[in-house]
């Protein structure tokens, strides 16, 4: 979430420069924004001079700033919403997260709050599983489809027959079209 690195950044830049912080702040930012398995094997970390595993670096990096650790929290309350929730309760969770983030009078999070309450229903909309597989909805496809379609319309140099572009990308696009190459109906695929 970016509302949640620019609390970070403003936290490493008050903090001394070269200082233990800083170095948390800098080195182990991945902690803060990636899943990771918290609980490896203590490694020697020459920073410190002890063994340490990353759910300890983790204690104090958050243990740096109370609007971090905070942030931390609030941040991973959504993931855990994001990957938890069903389309039985996740309007009641949904609801909560508002308020949540309201309530802790971070001014990084506004545009997010924000975020949150003009897109409620597209996100709500979104825990919807219409595939036996309980799959998410996924606009992969047609982003997909759009991506090449972009390529193509930048390594045509310039569309003089709009007709047979279109043509020819819905032939590109499509994969069970077949196509024969003398005149007889053979049917190859492509």
């Amino acid at each position: 979430m970016e509302c949640f690195t620019n609390i970070r950044l403003n936290i490493l830049r008050q903090v001394e420069y070269g200082s233990d912080a800083y170095h948390l702040l800098k080195k182990w930012k991945d902690l803060l924004d990636k899943d990771c398995n918290l609980d490896n094997e203590p490694r020697y970390n020459s920073r410190f001079r002890q063994k340490l595993n990353k759910r300890q670096l983790l204690e104090m990096t958050l243990a740096i700033s109370e609007n971090l650790a905070q942030g931390y929290k609030l941040k991973e309350m959504y993931r855990n919403f994001n990957q938890n929730g069903t389309s039985e309760n996740c309007e009641e969770w949904f609801d909560a997260l508002p308020i949540a983030f309201k309530d802790s009078t971070i001014s990084e999070y506004e545009p997010f709050i924000t975020l949150l309450t003009n897109w409620r229903i597209e996100i709500l909309n979104s825990f919807k599983r219409p595939y036996d597989d309980n799959r998410k909805l996924s606009n992969a496809l047609s982003e997909n489809a759009n991506g090449k379609i972009k390529i193509y319309i930048a390594i045509s140099r310039g569309i003089s027959n709009f007709e047979r572009f279109r043509k020819r990308i819905l032939f590109a696009l499509n994969k069970k079209v077949y196509y024969s190459i003398t005149d007889k109906v053979d049917l190859q695929s492509k």
